[in-house]
């Protein structure tokens, strides 16, 4: 029953993802409130920044967490902190990150419990999972959401400052083939912020080969 339930496309899991709503009949509503958030926090990564700093920019921003607004809405404490509202951590913006449900579509059996017995869950792997597309509107479209995977696949390094360049990770030197590194300063404005070979950085033999953020900015649009 629980399995034929999943198979079937209705949604298994009884909680609602960040920016959306439970309808009486399982499937997923757009919370209007929210959705404008997790729309924000999905851009807010295709420009390069981290889920520690988006964390900080929203909590700069005002912006209640999930925990303050289902506190609001129902009373629960569990995830609510009355002393600090707008605390956002880079866990809760990860895992909104990987919510497929905002692609409009119905992802079920990702983990599974060992014995019915045990409350504990390991996850599936993905040819396990049951997935059906267009159960429900959309928050986040496609090409967003391949341009927030392809970031977060890349192993990419922060500036001492704590923040990352929207080609991090993504541009190769075009002689060697290494990565160009962000470069910047808290001296430097955005103008002279640069990406540079990493192979001449480690002092290997490839040639200064830079160019400048803006630079590579305005190519790319």
């Amino acid at each position: 029953m629980f399995r034929n339930k999943g198979i079937s496309g209705q949604r298994v899991s009884t909680n609602a993802p960040y920016g959306c709503t439970r309808a009486e009949d399982g499937h997923l509503l757009i919370d209007e409130e929210a959705a404008p958030v997790v729309e924000l926090i999905f851009q807010l990564c295709v420009e390069g920044n981290g889920p520690g700093k988006i964390a900080r920019m929203l909590k700069e921003r005002g912006i209640p967490t999930p925990g303050t607004i289902e506190f609001q809405r129902t009373g629960r404490t569990r995830r609510y902190h009355p002393d600090d509202p707008c605390h956002w951590t880079s866990d809760t913006i990860a895992d909104i990150l990987e919510q497929d449900s905002y692609l409009g579509r119905t992802t079920d059996f990702k983990t599974a419990k060992l014995s019915y017995k045990s409350k504990k869950k390991n996850n599936n792997p993905p040819e396990k999972w049951v997935v059906i597309e267009n159960t429900h509107k959309a928050i986040i479209d496609p090409e967003t959401w391949e341009i927030v995977r392809k970031v977060r696949e890349q192993r990419r390094r922060p500036t001492k400052m704590g923040e990352m360049g929207m080609f991090s990770g993504l541009a190769y030197c075009a002689d060697c083939g290494a990565k160009l590194y962000h470069c910047r300063s808290t001296t430097w404005t955005h103008e002279q912020e640069c990406y540079t070979c990493a192979t001449y950085r480690g002092k290997k033999g490839c040639s200064a080969h830079y160019i400048r953020a803006v630079v590579l900015e305005r190519l790319v649009l």
